[in-house]
């Protein structure tokens, strides 16, 4: 079989919401040939992506903003989630505005899923790559309300790959281990006690994600779908 991981001609769009994750996701995307709509005007990206104003917080926006991609880019192909809010503090003291933060997370992620997909569907092809945290798979002190909404958009995930798979859309996540947007040296990371604990004794970077997700966006990987693929350093084997 011809490698497929080639990009050219096809449209993808991006949510995310840390600047340091989006560059290196529509460098990846548009080094394979595709033309890329970021969800967040980020000047670091724009000379590369359109940017697509926001806020989304209703499908009213997350639908013309799909729209838009279509009509300036002539359709839309590829759907990466990558959200980025996170929270960390135990329960008692977790409210219920943090809660809905979170929650939030999982309902915007759903919303792109909704438009893309349904627009993915009609034309029937296309591909969606959900990025997830391994908190979705395994439990963490001080993280319930992380590690929920986390769970639900891997749940997600499956459900719509199952959905949709007769339309031609598929569906996967990346799931993530312990990450960090610079790069240190390995001898430095190394005093840090949660580095010994993974394998291969360092954080990922997300560089270390794009090949994979490039993969799942590609007709190379034309026979996945509904699964969660770990770049975690091995931390799951820990589970």
């Amino acid at each position: 079989m011809d490698n497929q991981r080639t990009l050219e001609g096809r449209v993808a769009l991006v949510n995310a919401g840390d600047p340091t994750w989006i560059r290196p996701i529509v460098d990846a995307l548009t080094g394979a040939g595709a033309k890329v709509a970021v969800a967040g005007d980020f000047a670091d990206v724009t000379a590369n992506a359109m940017p697509l104003q926001g806020p989304w917080l209703h499908n009213t926006a997350v639908s013309s903003s799909v729209s838009r991609t279509v009509a300036d880019l002539g359709g839309l192909d590829i759907l990466v989630n990558a959200p980025t809010a996170h929270l960390f503090r135990p329960i008692g003291q977790t409210s219920d505005a943090d809660l809905a933060r979170m929650l939030d997370e999982a309902m915007l992620a759903y919303r792109w899923c909704r438009a893309a997909g349904l627009f993915m569907s009609a034309q029937r092809g296309g591909s969606i790559v959900n990025y997830v945290s391994g908190l979705a798979d395994r439990g963490l002190s001080n993280a319930s309300a992380y590690s929920m909404s986390q769970a639900a958009i891997e749940a997600m995930t499956r459900s719509l790959a199952l959905e949709w798979a007769g339309e031609g859309v598929r569906v996967n996540g990346i799931g993530l281990g312990w990450f960090e947007t610079e790069r240190r040296p390995l001898e430095e990371q190394q005093e840090d006690k949660l580095v010994r604990y993974l394998p291969l004794r360092r954080k990922g970077h997300p560089d270390d994600v794009t090949d994979l997700m490039v993969y799942l966006a590609s007709g190379e990987s034309e026979f996945v779908t509904g699964q969660t693929v770990y770049v975690d350093g091995g931390a799951m084997a820990h589970a």
